[in-house]
């Protein structure tokens, strides 16, 4: 499974739209985009793997009142092995979205090509 494969599984149970980086033409009042941040390396036995994977998870809004989907991603991220690293809320003014965003780390790769 890729870590696009994980991350949809792991948000596809919230019920809202998901996007990787982005969604065309979004008609829901809320939705959930997300892309990889990082990628972390180590080098051993001289081959080159994959250590851990950063990943932010961005939930749009047309309201402020977002709070049962932010739980819903946090808990979803967990139960996929995700520990969650830093949020931060926004305002988008020239969109007039409320923008959630919150970025995860993957340390266990066992799942993940």
């Amino acid at each position: 499974m890729t870590i696009k494969e994980k991350l949809n599984n792991a948000l596809k149970p919230i019920g809202l739209p998901i996007g990787h980086r982005y969604i065309t033409e979004p008609k829901n009042a809320f939705y959930i985009t997300y892309f990889i941040y990082d990628i972390e390396y180590e080098r051993y036995d001289d081959k080159l793997y994959i250590s851990s994977y950063t990943v932010q998870v961005d939930l749009w809004a047309k309201s402020g009142e977002y709070q049962e989907y932010e739980i819903q991603i946090k808990l979803a991220m967990e139960n996929a092995d995700f520990y969650l690293d830093e949020e931060e809320e926004l305002y988008e003014f020239d969109t007039k979205l409320f923008h959630k965003g919150m970025r995860f780390i993957l340390e266990n790769l066992k799942e993940v090509e």
